[in-house]
């Protein structure tokens, strides 16, 4: 499914009340959050998803209510959900051993537990004078008026400078969410046309995949579209759109080969944090387009994390939240594959669950982190890691029976307790999800040589390394294409 546009939330439905609870304070007319008196920086989709929550506090309000008001008439990832809502929990702060203030109703949706005081919004005009002000003399009001004016006018006329507007300056990112990214109109550099529609394809293509990546915001194609002719730079496009990255890329052709180049742009500093060139064969274009964008996605999902999971480590070292254990863990179990990076990796995500317990990225990754230390490593923790993953495995396509992690996972299972049949049927079913998942396409290959379809292993393996050619762990392939 395609990301709704990232642009203001509606505020449709919006009160005119105040709110307060606990130390903060939300004013759905100025459209501001503060704690303790002080502004707090939060994206306009969270504070609609609050505000929202709020309004309903007397239920449950169901995930697609939500989607239905802060997304209107687009279809939205339910990553994109849960991220604005653990951005809120990350916000909203409770005191040491109260309860949350939202709370997650398994398969159903989200509500708002604390108590809340109503008061006219800080931008409402007041009409009635202050109880103090009651019973003076009438001739003191005017009288004060009059000094408060005059008092007025002598600074202007010193101080002129101290009252000019200063003037807007650079506009800036913010507190861009994190894995936000905008996919740029891809261009294309020959001199064909009939070519823009490979360009445009890719672009389309991406924009999709890449909101497979967990916890990924990738902006609407329409939303990217407006810069195929704006020449602005990276910091400008990601504070108008509110992306900390960008893809851009272009393709050229010759005779017979396809060559694409694409640069993923920190939208904070303008640099490039990674980039590739690659070529492909010219067959059909339907064919050459699959290969660049699944090689691609394939990229960005080793890189995205690796570079979130390094960024989390500086900006956040001693308070990280679920999603930051999560991109640590991802992190940790794609740099190497051994039972240390395993047991780190097991470790933070425990504690990620701990933290957000329907995280369901999580709960996958932990599944099936569990069972590769049971497949890979002797280990006196076996069977017990086994049957932790298939309770997790059980509770988290209970909560999200189509997400591909989670069917990786038990496709996983299935071939450890030797059912390579269902397990190949599984992992079928996850690529429909996700066509990128190298997890599914590593177990279909090994599903293969199990029920001695040697030949299509092979080729599964051989696509694999096309496709995932930088993988650290790519030497497990080769051995598994050594023995096929």
């Amino acid at each position: 499914m395609a990301d709704r546009h990232a642009g203001d939330a509606p505020s449709n439905g919006a009160s005119t009340r105040a709110f307060s609870f606990g130390p903060y304070r939300l004013d759905p007319v100025a459209r501001i959050l503060s704690k303790d008196g002080t502004p707090i920086a939060i994206s306009s989709r969270a504070l609609a998803i609050l505000e929202m929550l709020i309004e309903h506090r007397d239920r449950v309000v169901a995930k697609d209510e939500i989607m239905d008001r802060v997304w209107p008439g687009t279809f939205v990832e339910d990553n994109n959900l849960a991220v604005q809502i653990s951005a809120l929990r990350r916000t909203l702060t409770a005191e040491e051993g109260a309860p949350p203030w939202i709370v997650t109703v398994s398969g159903r949706g989200y509500r708002f537990a604390g108590q809340i005081g109503e008061a006219a919004p800080a931008a409402a005009v007041q009409g009635e004078p202050p109880p103090a002000a009651k019973g003076r003399p009438r001739w003191l009001v005017p009288a004060g008026i009059a000094v408060i004016a005059a008092a007025v006018v002598v600074a202007v006329f010193f101080s002129r400078p101290f009252f000019l507007a200063p003037k807007p300056g650079p506009a800036t990112v913010g507190a861009a969410p994190r894995l936000s990214i905008a996919v740029l109109p891809f261009r294309n550099l020959s001199n064909d046309p009939e070519e823009d529609y490979l360009a445009d394809a890719v672009t389309d293509d991406l924009t999709t995949d890449l909101s497979h990546i967990p916890g990924s915001i990738v902006i609407a194609r329409s939303s990217a579209d407006v810069y195929k002719t704006r020449n602005v730079g990276a910091e400008q496009i990601g504070a108008e759109l509110g992306v900390r990255y960008l893809l851009e890329g272009s393709l050229r052709h010759s005779t017979d080969r396809i060559y694409a180049n694409a640069q993923l742009i920190d939208t904070q500093t303008g640099g490039h944090l990674w980039a590739e060139r690659f070529d492909s064969p010219r067959t059909q274009l339907s064919d050459t387009q699959m290969a660049i964008v699944r090689r691609i996605a394939g990229a960005l999902n080793f890189n995205l994390i690796q570079i979130e999971g390094s960024r989390s480590v500086h900006d956040r070292p001693d308070n990280p939240d679920a999603l930051d254990l999560f991109m640590r863990a991802r992190s940790a179990m794609d740099r190497a594959d051994t039972l240390k990076g395993l047991i780190q990796a097991q470790a933070e995500l425990e504690k990620a669950i701990a933290l957000q317990p329907d995280f369901v990225d999580a709960i996958g990754e932990l599944a099936w982190c569990l069972l590769k230390k049971a497949r890979d490593f002797d280990d006196p923790t076996d069977a017990e890691d086994v049957a932790n993953a298939r309770k997790l495995i059980a509770r988290g396509i209970e909560l999200a029976p189509q997400n591909a992690r989670m069917l990786v996972a038990k496709g996983f299972l299935q071939r450890l307790e030797g059912q390579c049949r269902e397990a190949a049927a599984t992992l079928q079913t996850a690529l429909t999800f996700d066509p990128n998942d190298i997890d599914a396409r590593s177990g279909l290959a090994l599903c293969a040589v199990n029920l001695g379809h040697a030949d299509e292993a092979e080729r599964l393996i051989l696509d694999i390394l096309k496709v995932d050619p930088q993988n650290p762990n790519n030497r497990v392939r080769y051995n598994q294409l050594g023995l096929v």
